[in-house]
């Protein structure tokens, strides 16, 4: 064809930032995204790098490279090499240098311990902005994978029944090659030690003998089983409290299994975020499952986030609607907590059941008793202590219990049952969760609280449905902490570019 043009590709392709300039389009998010990172402080990563020792990479470049990435769903070290070789904006984060797997890796796992001060700034620019609404804030929890299968969690129990089961493989090998009269020949005499003995077995035979397919898996086999089995030792000597029933995973020690939303278990870490205007204010990964002890410790973080004496909404759903939670809040008179009361069941309960709840008694502080939805009065009986907390237990009337038509929905616990009648055990709480009730049935909190629907689920939706980030990628706890930080700043830092470029936008119109 005369008019085609002439490749390139023998003589040598000119590749320099010009060129990259020439190729991405003047308004690339990429441009943004590295400008408003040179206005972020990020001296808690640069201060830990000394002046002796080869030359490293560009931290602030480094950075920027894998926010960009986990703002596009790019959490895989692999994958984000690739890019840094194939991909334009990568290429010109990266200044044009080939940035190894590797040293990405390395980046990552030890400077995410870092990010606080970082991410604490990304927050205070959008404050600065007015792109969080401080008038308003809401939280919610999600679970995340750990890289870990869920099939190698078991309990101390089991995991020491396993133990048993491979020294049992372990002897059984042994005994089949002294019976094939297998010669040991460049093994100590000293060299007792099953495992060890054992091992040493399998690499003499390897090296002096071409074994058949069968003999070989079985050789494969016990040598994964006796790695197994130090790994087992290892963590049963790193968790000596650990009780017999109690869980843990081989791969992640830390991880936990979790109940997700679909009702299906994994194995992972929750992660909380507290957001305005789906601006992520607050971000930390945890172990526990529930999320009850979660929201005073996260309160506690985004009063640090915020100007102080700021007073606003703050929005849960039931997961965190613990007496103690509540009670404390109370005390917090800057905070106007909207709080659910109702968990997932209580659309299946008839209005009968409803009425009958704990919550649904009135406690008269005068008397010191508790009084029923029909009226009648439970008595304070005596005080006791579980679980190191001390409870005021009230007692209804047994005969006025039995003549109850609400009986069999409100004689619900153990000790309700035993005694006939209904039993209240308060610490001190029971009021407040009364008052939240009472205080979600008006109008006005259910048009307050609904706001919470657009607020944190969301995120979670655009990580983990949008960006496909389900699971985390490094290893040990306290990292993973990081790593979630840099997932939710890089979220920050799209919403805070997509914000400023609207922004623009309307001063040009």
């Amino acid at each position: 064809m005369k008019r085609e043009i002439a490749s390139m590709k023998k003589q040598g392709v000119l590749f320099s930032e010009n060129y990259i300039d020439d190729r991405l389009t003047c308004d690339n998010k990429v441009y943004a995204f590295d400008a408003l990172i040179d206005t972020l402080d990020i001296s808690s990563i640069t201060d830990t790098y000394g002046e002796e020792g080869g030359k490293l990479y560009s931290p602030r470049d480094m950075l920027s490279i894998l926010l960009f990435a986990y703002s596009k769903g790019i959490t895989s070290s692999y994958k984000i090499a690739h890019e840094v070789e194939t991909n334009l904006e990568f290429i010109y984060l990266a200044g044009g240098h080939q940035i190894s797997r590797r040293a990405l890796c390395e980046f990552r796992r030890r400077n995410v311990l870092y990010l606080n001060e970082f991410f604490s700034s990304i927050i205070q620019q959008a404050i600065e902005v007015e792109l969080i609404d401080l008038n308003q804030f809401a939280i919610d929890g999600s679970k995340f994978s750990a890289d870990a299968s869920k099939a190698k969690t078991k309990t101390k129990l089991k995991w020491e029944k396993r133990q048993v089961s491979i020294e049992k493989s372990v002897d059984k090998f042994l005994n089949s090659l002294e019976k094939n009269d297998i010669a040991e020949e460049g093994l100590e005499e000293e060299d007792k030690e099953k495992f060890k003995r054992a091992m040493a077995k399998i690499a003499l035979l390897k090296n002096k003998k071409k074994l058949s397919k069968p003999e070989r898996r079985e050789a494969d086999h016990i040598e994964r089983i006796i790695k197994e089995d130090a790994k087992i030792t290892d963590i049963l000597e790193a968790k000596p409290d650990l009780g017999d029933n109690e869980n843990i995973n081989l791969t992640d020690i830390d991880s936990r299994l979790m109940k997700n939303g679909t009702g299906e278990y994994l194995q992972g870490y929750n992660g909380q975020i507290i957001t305005s205007n789906q601006f992520i204010v607050v971000a930390d990964l945890v172990q526990d499952e529930n999320d009850q002890a979660l929201l005073l410790p996260m309160i506690d973080k985004l009063e640090k986030e915020i100007p102080e004496g700021t007073e606003y909404k703050f929005l849960a759903d039931a997961g965190y609607n613990r007496g103690e939670n509540l009670k404390l809040l109370d005390t917090k008179k800057h905070i106007d907590p909207y709080i659910s009361m109702n968990d997932r069941r209580e659309d299946a309960k008839t209005d009968l059941e409803k009425a009958v709840g704990k919550d649904s008694f009135d406690y008269d502080e005068n008397e010191d008793h508790y009084v029923c939805p029909t009226g009648e009065v439970l008595d304070f009986l005596h005080t006791k202590t579980s679980k190191g907390k001390d409870f005021n237990v009230y007692r209804a009337d047994n005969s006025k219990c039995q003549l109850c038509l609400g009986r069999h929905h409100c004689l619900t616990t153990k000790e309700d049952l035993k005694a006939g009648a209904k039993i209240i055990q308060d610490i001190g709480t029971l009021v407040f969760r009364k008052e939240m009730r009472e205080k979600m049935e008006l109008k006005t909190s259910r048009e307050i609280y609904a706001d919470r629907a657009v607020e944190p689920e969301p995120v979670f939706g655009q990580i983990k449905h949008n960006l496909g980030i389900r699971q985390l990628k490094v290893e040990g706890f306290m990292y993973l902490k990081g790593e979630f930080l840099l997932m939710c700043a890089a979220m920050n830092l799209s919403k805070l570019i997509k914000f400023k470029n609207n922004k623009r936008l309307l001063k040009m119109s």
